[in-house]
């Protein structure tokens, strides 16, 4: 509790060292002849920028284009006004002298979000900072980054039958991925159940010991697994014809 004495011909007073966006109770005593008088009221300081950035608590890639951010709320102590939302401010890692590029997320009561337009198999430097109507929190700059990396494109798959029991799969990786020559192939017979499954290398693979005249559905990733990677998903059908195992050819 603050006590202020003024001289009897002063109206106004400014108050100064007060918290920014905090409500106090002000009561004025007016000394009389015939004693005191009181009157009371409350007011509340205008906003500021906040104190601190929020605290990013996890970051993931979603798919290869996508990352999604969470954070946690800011004290409210240390907010200074109503938020009016957040600045999710990313780079790549490797070109750290790029500008930031940013996305806004509208709205003070949110805690995560998607950031889309990424480049695939690439390292972002993610930080982020909240802001009222007087502006944002003004060294999130400072924070340390977080370090997320978007997984590369889907493998291109092209399916072909062999023969009756064989079906030959073709995968064309993307240009950025990670530097393995190795492909898992799940599959089976239905689309929701493949219980089967075959590490393949190089840019070709044979599924083999297949039942003739089936349908088979085929999901293929990449043998190191990314954090939100999109598997390609295929379906081709055996022949009918046995004498179709004569004429395979592996181009």
């Amino acid at each position: 509790m603050w006590r202020i004495k003024v001289p009897k011909t002063v109206t106004t007073k400014t108050l100064t060292g007060l918290k920014e966006f905090a409500n106090y109770r002000v009561t004025l005593t007016v000394m009389l002849s015939s004693g005191e008088k009181t009157i009371e009221t409350m007011a509340m300081t205008g906003e500021d920028v906040p104190d601190t950035a929020p605290v990013v608590t996890d970051i993931y890639p979603v798919r290869y284009d996508t990352m999604k951010v969470m954070w946690s709320s800011i004290p409210e102590n240390h907010r200074n006004g109503i938020f009016r939302g957040y600045k999710i401010y990313y780079k790549e890692l490797l070109y750290p002298r790029n500008k930031w590029e940013v996305f806004v997320v509208t709205g003070g009561d949110v805690t995560s979000t998607m950031v889309t337009g990424l480049k695939s198999y690439t390292e972002y430097c993610v930080k982020m900072s909240a802001f009222t109507s007087k502006g944002e929190y003004p060294d999130w700059g400072r924070k340390h980054c977080k370090i997320v990396k978007t997984p590369s494109l889907s493998i291109e798959v092209q399916a072909r039958t062999m023969s009756f029991t064989e079906i030959l799969l073709k995968f064309v990786k993307p240009e950025h991925s990670v530097p393995s020559k190795k492909v898992q192939v799940d599959y089976g017979k239905l689309k929701d159940e493949l219980n089967m499954k075959k590490a393949c290398y190089g840019s070709s693979c044979v599924i083999d010991n297949l039942e003739p005249d089936t349908m088979y559905y085929f999901r293929v990733t990449g043998y190191v697994y990314q954090r939100g990677e999109t598997p390609t998903f295929t379906k081709i059908k055996t022949s009918r014809d046995e004498v179709l195992k004569f004429r395979r050819r592996i181009n």
